[in-house]
């Protein structure tokens, strides 16, 4: 019937195939439990640069909305401040090119401050673009950091329980 001198061989190797069955399954369930992690973590990164894109984008509006305000007071200052000289110098009795050559200056002085905070909202933007950029790439390092190693091969479990 049975060989008394095979049953421990036989009972050897089916305990190895148990043994490669069991770590199989415990390869299998860490690669599934480790692709669980990698999908909540990229959700998750996902989602940061999502409401930090957010927040960056309506900070940038209201910066833009703050300059604009701020050009359009520069514009009305100068504009009431040109129309009261040339008011007081008609009423001084001063007319030609010396009022003509005041009021440009005026002209002048708000233009070149609307000049720059025209500079400062062109270097405003640049910055909100390069802070995208690393809300990005920092994104895409959480995103990385959390990768599953690939599903173990069927070759491999096979070759396992060999």
């Amino acid at each position: 019937m049975c060989d008394p001198a095979l049953a421990p061989a036989v009972t050897g190797a089916w305990m190895g195939v148990l043994k490669a069955g069991a770590e199989n399954a415990a390869a299998m369930a860490n690669w599934r439990w480790q692709k669980t992690l990698e999908d909540m973590g990229e959700k998750s990164a996902l989602e940061a640069m999502r409401t930090q894109y957010e927040q960056s984008a309506t900070k940038q509006m209201q910066e833009r909305m703050s300059r604009g305000q701020e050009i359009a007071m520069i514009a009305k200052k100068a504009a009431a401040i040109k129309a009261a000289a040339t008011v007081r110098a008609a009423k001084g009795g001063v007319s030609g090119e010396s009022v003509v050559a005041l009021t440009q200056g005026f002209e002048r002085d708000a233009l070149e401050s609307i000049g720059v905070r025209k500079v400062e909202a062109d270097w405003a933007d640049a910055m909100a673009e390069q802070n995208k950029e690393a809300i990005r790439q920092q994104a895409q390092s959480r995103i990385e950091a959390v990768q599953a190693p690939p599903e173990p091969s069927s070759a491999g479990r096979f070759m396992n329980t060999l």
